[in-house]
Parts: structure tokens; C-alpha cells; sequence
């Protein structure tokens, strides 16, 4: 991973918040090329502008990573806006919010929320890999 050069071109899921935001903000000061997939508008143009800020290109997609063919959506932007995919940080997550004493062990177990995260992550990789949207050759 060179992150140099400004050729490099990198999709960053979740890239609205916490470390995923930061990974991108890393990538763009970098001079790689950036599209950032998320659900939020408002962090997607956030971290934008501290990309671009930082004298970094971003291209954010609002992206419901579950949903295969909006990534596909993504992908094929990503590639006729900026170029093919070099790297892929695939992190986007769910959460849950609430005081600990309102929250239930229900609200946490692996098969309502881990295994969503689990197929995101499957979909979302298949489809940055699949067709046109392959890494480009090492030279």
C-alpha cells in the first residue's frame, strides 16, 4: 500500500465516523483518491471537506452497504469518476446506542447484529472485487 502519488485510489466504508473517518482523512492526506460509502450525508460531507481541506480528492456515495447493488452502484462510480480500486477498507458497522441500563442482551446478540455486519462485509467485497472493479496491475 503506497498511499503516494495521488494515483492510488481507495473506497473506505462507514467513512461518516470514528476510525473509518479517520482511515479516510489518512488515505486523503496522502494524496490518494478517495470515495467515501456511508449511510450519513452530513458526516460523508464532513469528512469530504477535511479530505479536500488536507488537499485530498473525495468523492462520497451515500451507500447502504447491505444493499449488493448500491455498492455495485458504488464501485462502478468510483471507477468512471476517479479510477479503479487499489485498496478497500471495509469497516462499515452498526451499533447500538442507548444508556446501559436501558439496553437488553437481546439488543447485542451476534445474530441481529453481527451477522448483518457479517454480510455486509461479503457483499461489500464481492462487489469491490467483481467485473471492472478489480485492483488495478502492479507495475
Amino acid at each position: 500500500m503506497q498511499a503516494s502519488g495521488g494515483d492510488e485510489v481507495v473506497v473506505v466504508t462507514g467513512a461518516s465516523a470514528g476510525v473509518r473517518r479517520a482511515t479516510a482523512r489518512w488515505f486523503g492526506k496522502r494524496d490518494a483518491k478517495v470515495t467515501l460509502l456511508a449511510r450519513g450525508t452530513e458526516g460523508l460531507a464532513t469528512t469530504k471537506r477535511e479530505i479536500e481541506v488536507a488537499g485530498g480528492r473525495a468523492l462520497p456515495i451515500p451507500t447502504e452497504v447491505s444493499d449488493a447493488n448500491a455498492v455495485e452502484e458504488a464501485a462502478r462510480r468510483t471507477e468512471e469518476e476517479i479510477g479503479p480500486i487499489d485498496v478497500r477498507v471495509n469497516n462499515a458497522m452498526t451499533s447500538v446506542f442507548s444508556p446501559v441500563r436501558e439496553m437488553t442482551p437481546e439488543a447485542c446478540l451476534p445474530e441481529r447484529r453481527n451477522g448483518r455486519e457479517a454480510a455486509q462485509d461479503i457483499r461489500t467485497t464481492q462487489c469491490l472485487r467483481r467485473g471492472p472493479h478489480r485492483r488495478r496491475p502492479q507495475s
